[in-house]
């Protein structure tokens, strides 16, 4: 599982980076047949985010008691690099939908698996501090 605390300042966190190799023992996640695990990738392919990515806090982030969150997700980058989120778990609604919104613009390198892109899927948290 994968976290990072650090804040951009107000209103912003960074997604922590990808922690995804090939031939290791694998990240789990749940089952999806279009989707690699970590430990199929070539092991010569590094999978990185492309550019920082961001997440806002939700406007109730805001109410008492609602910070530090810890949000788990299911993140699956494509074969041509574009991210899609899922809820791992239950989750808060509003830092989801941040998180699912803001994944929308992120980008990551090419996953690899026998020299051919491919999709893989990998759990990330990310932590909203106080």
């Amino acid at each position: 599982m994968q976290e990072m605390t650090k804040s951009l300042g107000p209103g912003k966190v960074i997604v922590p980076p990808i922690v995804c190799v090939g031939k290791q023992s694998p990240v789990t996640a749940p089952a999806n047949p279009q989707a690699m695990t970590c430990a199929k990738l070539d092991a010569d392919v590094s999978l990185q985010w492309l550019e920082t990515p961001t997440v806002e806090f939700p406007s109730s982030a805001n109410q008492p008691g609602k910070l530090p969150y810890l949000l788990r997700l299911i993140v699956t980058v494509e074969a041509n690099g574009k991210v899609r989120v899922e809820k791992d778990g239950n989750v808060d609604k509003d830092f989801f939908k941040k998180a699912k919104d803001a994944s929308r613009n992120w980008k990551a390198t090419i996953p690899k698996s026998g020299g051919k892109p491919v999709s893989v899927r990998f759990a990330l948290s990310i932590t909203f501090p106080r």
